[in-house]
């Protein structure tokens, strides 16, 4: 389960609620709650406010790193 999927669950909020609050379809929200596909910075920003989560807690980035 994604943290964006364990954010909106813990809140006992719906995916539906969520995706009308954006402005976006459920098919939309649902590929961003299953990470097949990253929102916009923009809409990263107003879900994190939505759910009161940090952005960074919603999608954290990898510590890897390569080296060239």
């Amino acid at each position: 389960m994604s943290n964006l999927a364990k954010a909106i669950d813990g809140r006992g909020l719906k995916q539906l609620w969520l995706a009308e609050q954006l402005g976006v379809t459920p098919a939309t929200l649902s590929n961003w709650v299953t990470d097949k596909t990253m929102p916009s910075v923009n809409d990263a920003v107003r879900i994190s406010e939505l759910l009161e989560v940090p952005v960074d807690e919603l999608w954290p980035q990898s510590d890897e790193k390569t080296n060239d």
